[in-house]
């Protein structure tokens, strides 16, 4: 497996900043070199032009045998970790998101395909037209476009390696409730061979935290910083005194920052890919944070601290990210029942009976807080509220699927065990078709309509 690792990483890397930029280029070059010497009449039996357009040719046909053998090696790889792991005991072959970076690894496969079928048939079509006619060559300057359009594919990004892939994992399912916020969330996010490692994660800050908190405390620190440090809100000093805070030893700041499984700057990345793929949820984390930064006196006299976000627009069939933040603000544990009606979508009604466990910290008396205060204790800045706010709260994930196309509304009410409401909203999402589906339809039209104008043609004619 090593040997096909570092073979993959060496084709890679050529694809990366060579294969795939050259493979543009010279589909261009040549394409224009055949199309003025179409325009000027040349013969395609010429030498001077045959020993011109040879040597990019072979290239461009060599370029896109690499480019195909990258994502076969990459198939290869992925069968032999996935051995390797079942041998040694831990089947990840049945991990939830291994089947779908499976499938990334199968598409680029097939897409790497038809580069190479057309940069092969197109030479192979250029050689003919030396000796047979104008047309063949005129068929390779079709083709070459054609692969032109493919290497230059819309928005379409082209996975070169493992790493990549893995970077650009999009997950299969989402949880239902996240009950430890911050944690569950990073597990949704990571690809299914990091998750493994979580546990690894855990078990190194645990050694490393102050006793009287708990993991999550640090873990939701943690995250909470480096998002605000994503945005520019802290800087790097601020983050470690944050951290400083909750953690033995200064030193150990250092140490889980540069983790090779959850560091700082892989973290980073996370909420990168968060933020693309469940907006609402970061949405949620900047308006907790304005309440405690701005309503610290409202925040402080809730019972209940309840917020809602859903995505505003979606495509049909796909899934709305629909969320309900709670947070039980009173020193004893709390159940709420939370109610949800979404017309258009499926299931279109539902509800869940939460458990919310008891504040286990002290709310400051302040009125208003410093975003960051290294003398304050750790619930005395807003950073370490939040963080400990978080590391209470619970998270309700909808499953709301669009079905129909138009404006619907989502309305959410959660209500204590008595049946008091203590909290409701309604949001408007516009669901549309994708393009993709679009297109799709506009094709099925094209075939009767064709049949009928044919039919039409043969009566008149």
């Amino acid at each position: 497996m090593a040997e096909t690792e570092r073979m993959l990483n060496t084709i890679a890397s050529y694809n990366r900043s060579v294969g795939f930029i050259s493979i543009f280029v010279l589909t261009i070059a040549i394409s224009s070199i055949v199309s003025l010497a179409v325009f000027l009449g040349i013969e395609p039996t010429a030498t001077v032009l045959f020993w011109i357009l040879l040597p990019p040719w072979l290239v461009l046909v060599t370029d896109a045998f690499l480019l195909f053998l990258d994502p076969l090696l990459m198939e290869h790889y992925l069968e032999e970790l996935m051995a390797e792991k079942r041998k040694s005991g831990l089947p990840v072959d049945a991990l939830k998101g291994v089947r779908s970076i499976e499938e990334m690894a199968r598409y680029e496969l097939k897409y790497s395909g038809i580069i190479l079928l057309m940069a092969s048939l197109s030479f192979l079509m250029f050689l003919a037209g030396v000796t047979w006619s104008v047309l063949c060559l005129h068929l390779s300057m079709i083709l070459v476009l054609l692969l032109l359009a493919f290497t230059s594919i819309g928005k379409r990004k082209y996975y070169y390696g493992p790493d990549e892939i893995l970077e650009a994992y999009e997950p299969e399912v989402s949880p239902v409730v996240l009950k430890s916020v911050i944690y569950d969330f990073l597990s949704y996010v990571l690809d299914p061979f990091t998750r493994l490692k979580l546990d690894e994660f855990k078990a190194f800050v645990n050694e490393r935290r102050k006793p009287e908190l708990s993991f999550g405390d640090v873990i939701s620190k943690m995250f909470f910083l480096m998002y605000l440090r994503e945005q520019g809100t802290i800087n790097d000093e601020v983050v470690k005194a944050e951290l400083e805070e909750v953690l033995k030893d200064p030193s150990h700041v250092e140490e889980i920052g540069t983790h090779p499984v959850l560091g700082f700057r892989y973290l980073r990345k996370l909420i990168s890919r968060g933020r693309r793929l469940v907006k609402s949820f970061f949405i949620l984390l900047d308006r907790l944070y304005v309440d405690v930064y701005d309503n610290l006196p409202e925040f402080r006299g809730k019972e209940l601290y309840a917020d809602f976000e859903a995505d505003r627009d979606v495509e049909v069939g796909s899934t709305c990210n629909a969320l309900v933040l709670l947070y039980n603000n009173l020193p004893v544990e709390k159940k709420a029942r939370i109610y949800y009606e979404a017309e258009g979508f499926e299931p279109s009604f539902g509800s869940f009976l939460i458990t919310l466990p008891e504040r286990d910290f002290e709310l400051p008396e302040r009125d208003r807080l410093p975003v960051h205060d290294r003398e304050a204790p750790d619930t005395g800045d807003v950073v370490g509220l939040v963080s400990r706010v978080l590391d209470d709260a619970r998270v309700v994930w909808l499953p709301l699927v669009a079905r129909d196309v138009g404006v619907r509304n989502i309305s959410v009410v959660v209500e204590d065990e008595d049946g008091t409401v203590l909290y409701g909203e309604s949001h408007k999402v516009c669901v549309h078709y994708s393009l993709t589906s679009v297109l799709r339809a506009l094709l099925g039209y094209v075939g009767p309509a064709a049949g009928l104008i044919s039919y039409v043609l043969r009566i008149l004619i």
